[in-house]
């Protein structure tokens, strides 16, 4: 993660993780929410495919130059990414785990503008919450946006990222050090 925004969110859900499992619409109008909601979204829909914009921030409305209330959250992706998106949603309303989206949109003059997409899993049967935030700030922005296209995906392990942070904190002790063991190849006449 790299935008502020992106990690104020995904610290916000962890807070709220212990008492209920996604924001709600009343959670987003809290004073921790203010920063985040111009890009964030929530997604509503019975199926993956079918998962659309039940809210959607002034943001990302910019961006798309239109409200995206109603529209199909795939459809904000070129149609060779949207398998990748339809497999991320299943992964995060399917495990309950937050997923990280990297993609890009063409601009103006072969210029890309770089975006992260985060999911949080759902509350009730199919209720997603997340946001779409640039990179970076860039001043040449085009709206609208032309479709995105899926540059990674990466899955959030709440529960594995503090030990993780920890055990970076402690140096190795000499039994944990790595070691690097050279094997011959097989030689080719």
């Amino acid at each position: 993660m790299r935008n502020p925004n992106t990690i104020q969110l995904y610290q916000y859900w962890l807070s709220l993780r212990s008492a209920a499992t996604t924001p709600t619409a009343g959670d987003c109008r809290s004073r921790k929410t203010r920063e985040i909601l111009p890009n964030l979204f929530i997604l509503d829909g019975a199926t993956p495919a079918s998962a659309s914009f039940c809210f959607s921030g002034f943001q990302l409305n910019r961006l798309y130059d239109r409200d995206l209330e109603g529209s199909r959250f795939i459809d904000l992706f070129r149609a060779l990414d949207r398998d990748s998106i339809l497999s991320a949603i299943k992964v995060v309303s399917t495990l309950k785990l937050p997923m990280l989206i990297g993609s890009v949109a063409p601009c103006q003059n072969d210029r890309y503008m770089h975006f992260e997409i985060l999911l949080l899993p759902p509350r009730k049967s199919f209720n997603l919450c997340g946001s779409i935030v640039q990179v970076a700030e860039t001043r040449w922005i085009k709206a609208p946006l032309d479709e995105m296209q899926v540059v990674s995906t990466r899955i959030l392990h709440a529960e594995l990222e503090a030990p993780r942070r920890e055990a970076a904190k402690t140096p190795p002790t000499p039994a944990m050090r790595p070691t690097f063991i050279l094997y011959d190849g097989l030689k080719r006449g």
